[in-house]
C-alpha cells in the first residue's frame, strides 16, 4: 500500500487530478435519465397540479430525501 501511496505521490497534479476524477466517478456514478422520462415525469406534475394533487413543503422535501 505504501508503494501504491508513493507512486501516486509522484503523478504530477494534473494526473492525481485526473486520478481523482477517475475514482470518484466509479464511487458514484451520475444518475441520468431519458429526456423521455423527463417530459413524462414533467407531463405528471402538471397533471397532478391540475387535478389537485399536491404536497404540502414538508413532504416535498421528505420525497427530495
Amino acid at each position: 500500500m505504501d508503494n501504491l501511496w508513493g507512486a501516486i505521490q509522484t503523478l504530477s497534479p494534473r494526473n492525481k487530478r485526473w486520478l481523482a476524477n477517475k475514482l470518484n466517478e466509479e464511487l458514484n456514478p451520475p444518475i441520468t435519465k431519458s429526456k423521455d422520462e423527463i417530459l413524462r415525469g414533467l407531463e405528471q406534475g402538471v397533471k397532478e397540479a391540475k387535478s389537485g394533487q399536491t404536497l404540502s413543503e414538508e413532504e416535498f422535501w421528505a420525497q427530495l430525501s
